[in-house]
């Protein structure tokens, strides 16, 4: 996708459900939208652009590894088998009372965090859960004045 072309190759939306063993590659700068109860188990790579996760089960059951560029999530999501982030790489959540990102496996973390709807959040809500974690984010953006990031075993919460 390059979003100078206009058009789908800008922004485009997939609500369908998508399944079977291949993997999806988001390259280039515009903006993909997944939006179904997918079942494909061959993981994302996020090599560029924008990638939105507006469901649940919309990064399928594979691994999600960022590489560079942003996946934005708009909902609590699971990640089945997961996740890994490089210095590139922005993860930028939507704060919900819910926790936002459900990691099964290992969470590689590194790059940029960017939070937003932080409003009226509490004391000790986590953001991410995992069964383990590697790294953490070199930066994050979006917080409230006095608020920080506090990495646990198996998650990681916003703290004032």
């Amino acid at each position: 996708m390059n979003a100078a072309k206009g058009g789908f190759n800008a922004r485009d939306t997939w609500r369908n459900a998508i399944s079977g063993r291949g993997q999806l590659v988001k390259t280039g700068s515009g903006a993909l939208t997944l939006a179904g109860k997918n079942r494909f188990t061959g993981g994302i790579a996020l090599k560029g652009g924008q990638l939105t996760l507006a469901a649940p089960q919309a990064a399928g059951t594979g691994k999600l590894a960022v590489q560079a560029g942003t996946v934005r999530t708009t909902t609590p999501i699971k990640l089945a088998h997961g996740f890994q982030q490089a210095k590139r790489g922005t993860l930028a959540l939507k704060v919900t009372k819910a926790t936002a990102v459900k990691i099964h496996g290992r969470a590689q973390l590194a790059g940029t965090l960017k939070l937003s709807g932080v409003k009226g959040v509490k004391n000790h809500q986590k953001l991410i859960t995992f069964t383990k974690h590697q790294g953490t984010f070199a930066h994050v953006k979006g917080l409230p004045k006095g608020w920080h990031v506090k990495y646990h075993q198996h998650s990681l919460e916003l703290v004032h």
